[in-house]
């Protein structure tokens, strides 16, 4: 089961925000794990995958 992009978009925004991200970096996030779980990417990768895109971006 795929979950709704508003539950991942808030699981993203919640682990992005502490690190400062621009609310660009946070949307370009939330977008990335949202395409990666669509297209067959396991929930945890993606969620990884997105708050290290957004940790690179805000050089934590």
């Amino acid at each position: 089961m795929i979950p709704s992009p508003t539950v991942i978009q808030q699981l993203i925004d919640r682990k992005v925000r502490p690190l400062g991200a621009d609310p660009a970096v946070r949307e370009r996030a939330q977008q990335m794990a949202i395409v990666m779980i669509t297209h067959g990417g396991r929930r945890l990768t993606a969620i990884r995958a997105a708050v290290s895109y957004a940790a690179k971006e805000t050089d934590q």
